[in-house]
This record gives structure tokens, C-alpha cells and sequence, in this order.
């Protein structure tokens, strides 16, 4: 006769059960760590960079390119100060010459280990991470704080929202307390934040950005937060947040839009996610490709036999043969090899800086297409658009303020004009073909004034440029192409 399990049976096969499963998740998320730590132990480099929230999206190769320094980037993900005290006794006491200790910290779960207390949080830095500082005043320690997207900082109560910024406010200031230690915070940029495209899953940054993050930070020292300006970052921020918490911009739904971007350097300056394409698409869900190409002028360029309707010719036979590898060429393959066919097609057009650096005539009076003309190869190039996809809707954008040339008011060669002829130049075609023109030169908000803050050179748009551009063609097609929608 078989015996009976007791109930003390059952309760030691399950508490052994629950015993093997907090081993293996143990295991689970800790073997990330233990090979972290071999890769300290087993390679060679002179500066290593661990974090509390993903950074697999940077490169170990930037590190070299950029700041010449050979880095690991740990795999593991720091969960608080035991981990990072751990990490730094690992780093500093490997075989290697560390000179660059790189940190990413979440200063509001920093604060949550301390339980919230303001004594306790202090403590934590002194003990788990002050001694390392001072007693290695050799090794530079840089630190990058967390900056997640907007809808992080939203999804907060008040209260949560005063006590992670409270503390973010704190750690800077009390990093600031040594000399060998730099924190960065770039979070409270509209352009990286309000931009969902930049963000893999709302709190991870893409590659593009994270290399983005990365210059102006560990190589160009820009966000840089300290005792002076801790309290004017976090403030800001705030504002930010309340303001998408009361009035939240709300875009319209281009899901069902195909955009095609044809441009100068404007549009291709800044990358990916951040560009002015990548604005729209990140915005809304249009699906994007930009055709643009750096130093192109409608007609002639300073790139030989490289134009407007010369790209075009190439664009409309889907032809990338010879094309060295950048984003027009990525634009033209992208386009041709989509899965999608059925969605409203729209050709954005921006050029005119190039034609006007490049003194070239704006406008033949005697003959509207001549293509050795601004006006001329605008119209021509639209032309050959509209017969092509008579069903497309067409944007012509007009050229940008630009400080260069006394603020465009130089006029270049004998034939050329002043910038504003270029602008009055692309208005008239955009009448005589029928197609729909924004004025940024006189619209988008890029003037004597602002300049400093949307130009990155007195030409190109910088991020926040790009943010400020990609709004505007946004807020147009919503005004003008979307007239039958709610």
C-alpha cells in the first residue's frame, strides 16, 4: 500500500521549487555582471563605461574614434550603490591603466535606495562612491544622467515629479564637490525628449541619438549640469513637463502618408531620428525617406553635374548605380524596395542656400525653365514630379534665414541675387505649378534673433532647428492636406 505525502511534503517540494527559481533568476540576471567582470579582468582598455539604465545603443568603437581612449562598455545593468561600489572596485583594481571612468546614473532610483531620505541619499555617495574619487584623482569620472522621453516624466504625480527632479538637482550638485568628476544631462532638451522617433522604447535612445548624446557630451563637454545652472535645468524640464501634462501637443495620424524629402544640407545635416524627416516621422508615423544631398543647389552645384533635376532623373528610374553611400542614395533604395504602395504620397522640396552661396541667377525672365536658373530648374524638377505622380501632393519649402553674406544680403556674382530673391523666386513657382510653398524664410520662427538658438553655424538647423522645421511642414500638411479629417 503506497503512503500518503503529508502536507510538510508538499510545503518542502515547493519551498525547494521556489529556492531553484530565485537561484535561476538570480543566475539570470546576474551573469551579464560575471561576464563584465571577466571582461575587466581578461582585456585591455583604459577606460570603461557601466550604467543603471541601457547603453548597449552606444559604441565601444566611438570611444576610440572620438576621444582616443579604449573603453568597455559593460553589458550589465546597475541596479544601485552596492553595484556601482562593486564595479568601481573591479575597474580600478584590473591590471589596466584606467585614466576615463564613463557612468550613466538614474538619480531618482538612487534616491528610492535611500528610501527618500535626504541624510541617507548623502551617506550612500559618501561611502560607495567618494572614496574611489578621492583617492584616484588621476582617473577622470564622467557621468551621464538619465534622460528618458517625455511620457516618463508625465506618467508621474506631482509628488513623484518634485522628488525625482529633487534629486537630480541633488546628485549634480553633489558631484560638483570634485574636481575630477564632469556630469552631463541632456533630458531637458525639447528636441531629444519630445521626439518619440529618438527612443527604442520611450526610455532607451537609438543609435543615432545615443552617438549624438555621446559628442556633445563625453567629447564636446555641451549639456555639462553643476552647482550653477542644477536648480535652472531641473526647472526647466519641469516646465516642460507640465506643459505636455496640462496642453499636450497632439499631432495627426500620417500612417497612412508616404513622404518623400528632396533637399540640401538642411535636411540631411542632422541624422535619423533627430532630422527634419526624422521629426515627422517620429511625430507622427509617416513613413519617410530623405533624398536629400549636402552641398546641392537646384541647378549647378558646387558637387559637379550633382543637381535638383539630376538627382531627380535618378530618383524616378530608381537607379542607384554608382552612387557613393549616403542619404539620398538610402532615400532612392528605401523608396523603390517599400512594401507599401497605397499610401498618400508627398514630395517635400527645399533648396535654395546652395544656388544662392553659389551666386546663380534666380529666375530668367525670357524662359520660366531654364534649368540654369533657381526658378527655372524648381519649376522643371516639379514638373517632371507631377507627371510622374500626378496623384502626389507637392511642398516646396523656400530657403532658410542664413547669417552668412551679411544675413543674405551679399549678392554673389554677377548674376546672382540676394537671398530673398531666391525666397520671392520659390513663392512664384510654387503659384505658377500649383503646388503648396511654406515660407521658412519668413514663417518658420529661424531669424536675426533666434539664430543662435535653431543654427548650428548660421546655416544649418541644429537639433532644436530640426525639431522647430519638422513642426512646421507638420502643422501645414495638417492645415492644408487634411481638410475632410477630424
Amino acid at each position: 500500500m503506497k503512503k500518503k505525502k503529508t502536507p510538510a511534503f508538499w510545503v518542502g517540494i515547493s519551498v525547494c521549487l521556489l529556492l531553484l527559481i530565485l537561484a535561476t533568476a538570480f543566475i539570470w540576471f546576474r551573469l551579464p555582471a560575471w561576464r563584465d567582470f571577466e571582461r575587466l579582468s581578461g582585456e585591455r582598455y583604459q577606460g570603461v563605461f557601466f550604467s543603471m539604465f541601457d547603453i548597449d545603443t552606444y559604441s565601444e568603437e566611438d570611444f576610440v574614434t572620438y576621444r582616443g581612449v579604449p573603453t568597455l562598455i559593460a553589458g550589465y545593468r546597475v541596479r544601485g550603490w552596492h553595484d556601482i561600489d562593486r564595479y568601481l572596485t573591479e575597474i580600478l583594481s584590473s591590471q589596466n591603466t584606467v585614466t576615463d571612468i564613463f557612468m550613466g546614473l538614474d538619480p531618482g532610483a538612487l534616491w528610492k535606495s535611500s528610501h527618500g531620505d535626504d541624510e541617507r541619499f548623502a551617506e550612500n555617495l559618501r561611502r560607495y562612491f567618494a572614496p574611489y574619487v578621492e583617492a584616484r584623482p588621476d582617473v577622470s569620472f564622467e557621468i551621464l544622467l538619465y534622460a528618458p522621453s517625455v511620457r516618463y516624466w508625465t506618467d508621474m504625480t506631482e509628488k513623484q515629479l518634485e522628488e525625482a527632479l529633487g534629486a537630480y538637482r541633488r546628485l549634480s550638485e553633489e558631484l560638483n564637490a570634485w574636481e575630477n568628476v564632469k556630469t552631463f544631462f541632456v533630458g531637458w532638451e525639447e528636441w531629444l525628449i519630445l521626439n518619440p522617433g529618438n527612443y527604442l522604447d520611450g526610455l532607451q535612445t537609438n543609435a543615432e541619438v545615443s552617438r549624438k548624446i555621446f559628442l556633445h557630451t563625453f567629447c564636446d563637454k555641451d549639456y555639462r549640469i553643476d552647482l550653477g545652472n542644477a536648480a535652472d535645468v531641473t526647472e526647466g524640464l519641469k516646465e516642460v513637463v507640465r506643459r505636455e501634462k496640462e496642453s499636450p501637443a497632439v499631432y495627426p495620424d500620417l500612417s497612412d502618408f508616404c513622404v518623400v524629402f528632396f533637399g540640401d544640407s538642411v535636411m540631411v545635416y542632422n541624422e535619423g531620428s533627430y532630422s527634419i524627416p526624422g521629426v515627422v516621422n517620429g511625430l507622427t508615423g509617416a513613413e519617410v525617406y530623405n533624398c536629400g544631398w549636402g552641398g546641392v543647389a537646384a541647378t549647378g552645384s558646387p558637387l559637379a553635374g550633382v543637381n535638383f533635376n539630376s538627382l531627380l532623373g535618378r530618383f524616378l528610374q530608381g537607379n542607384a548605380e554608382g552612387l557613393e553611400e549616403n542619404d539620398f542614395r538610402q532615400g532612392l533604395t528605401g523608396y523603390w524596395n517599400r512594401e507599401s504602395r497605397d499610401k498618400k504620397l508627398c514630395f517635400v522640396v527645399e533648396y535654395g542656400l546652395n544656388d544662392y552661396f553659389s551666386g546663380l541667377e534666380p529666375e530668367d525672365s525670357e524662359d520660366a525653365y531654364d534649368t540654369g536658373t533657381y526658378a527655372g530648374a524648381l519649376r522643371t524638377g516639379i514638373r517632371s514630379l507631377q507627371e510622374a505622380f500626378p496623384e502626389a501632393e507637392i511642398l516646396l519649402l523656400t530657403p532658410t534665414y542664413t547669417t552668412l553674406f551679411s544675413n543674405g544680403e551679399e549678392r554673389q556674382g554677377e548674376k546672382g541675387g540676394k537671398l530673398t530673391d531666391y525666397v520671392e523666386a520659390a513663392r512664384r513657382v510654387a503659384t505658377d505649378m500649383d503646388v503648396y510653398c511654406l515660407d521658412n524664410y519668413a514663417d518658420s520662427g529661424i531669424n536675426s534673433e533666434t539664430c543662435e538658438k535653431f543654427l548650428a553655424d548660421g546655416t544649418h538647423p541644429n537639433e532644436t532647428g530640426s525639431l522647430l522645421l519638422g513642426r512646421k511642414i507638420l502643422e501645414f500638411i495638417q492645415e492644408n492636406m487634411l481638410e475632410e479629417r477630424p
